[in-house]
């Protein structure tokens, strides 16, 4: 009797271990595609944020120019800008500041 139970209850921890591996397994892969798509999203809204300078940049009509400071006036091109206008002052929580500072 006192072997049988001992079967059993090696046999429960085999089966207890097994299924903790199971489970680290399965959160590891859950963390991986959790932070692919955190990563997919994040390229995403910066590409999204490149897209709309370009508009905004490009047309003197658009709905958020009025936001953005104004054109600086360059006589040179020594290299190649991502905008045309003036920076104002760093602020990371505001849409235009951050997208400018880049």
């Amino acid at each position: 009797m006192k072997r049988s139970n001992d079967s059993e209850l090696a046999g429960l921890q085999a089966a207890l271990r097994k299924a903790e591996m199971q489970t680290q397994s399965l959160e590891q892969t859950v963390e991986q595609k959790v932070s692919q798509r955190l990563i997919s999203i994040i390229s995403m809204a910066e590409a999204a944020d490149v897209r709309l300078l370009r508009a905004v940049v490009a047309s003197d009509a658009h709905v958020l120019r009025q936001f953005f400071p104004p054109v600086a006036k360059r006589t040179y091109n020594l290299r190649p800008r991502k905008h045309p206008v003036l920076h104002p002052p760093k602020d990371d929580h505001y849409f235009v500041s951050r997208i400018l500072f880049k």
